[in-house]
Parts: C-alpha cells; structure tokens; sequence
C-alpha cells in the first residue's frame, strides 16, 4: 500500500491511498481527502493521478476508486478524470 499526503507548514491537507488487491489483478484507490479551504485547487486530482501512476507499474486489470455513494461533488470530479460507476458497495456498521 502507498500514502500520499500533502503538507503545507506541517499542516496535512490532503491524502490518498492506493494498493494492489491480494488475492486480484485490481488496484485500489481509497480515501481520497483534500481539507475545505484547499479545495478547487487540482491538488485531489493531482493525488489520484499520483495513485493511478503506482498502480499502473503493477500491470492490473483495472484500478476501482471507493467513494461514498452520496457524494455527489467527488462523483461529479472521478467521473471528470475517467472513472465509471459499475457498482455499489454496501458498508455495516456497529454502535460499540
């Protein structure tokens, strides 16, 4: 796995994850954040593309973004970069 993260004066704004799944010829990308006053500034593009170079070294089949389906304004820019939805995944949760 590899973490981006941007820095400004020691401060994170942004970050990113991606990986190679195990046990799969598919690539990961997955909690995508840049904070709200860092926003509109390419700097979320900029980490995805980061996190699509590395995966595609690892000769995958295809890379899948993880996105909280309700969040119309990161599904507007994925979609904007290339990505598709082909479909959704359920989260459970437990109250501890």
């Amino acid at each position: 796995m590899h973490l981006w993260t941007l820095l400004y004066k020691g401060e994170i704004i942004g970050s990113v994850m991606a990986w190679k799944e195990a046990d799969e010829n598919i690539g990961t990308i997955e909690n995508v954040f840049v904070k709200p006053d860092w926003r509109k500034r390419g700097l979320a593009s900029h980490l995805i593309i980061e996190g699509i170079r590395y995966l595609q070294k690892c000769n995958l089949d295809y890379i899948q973004l993880l996105v909280e389906t309700k969040n119309e304004s990161a599904l507007k820019h994925y979609k904007s970069i290339g990505f598709e939805i082909r479909k959704e995944e359920k989260r459970y949760w437990i109250n501890i």
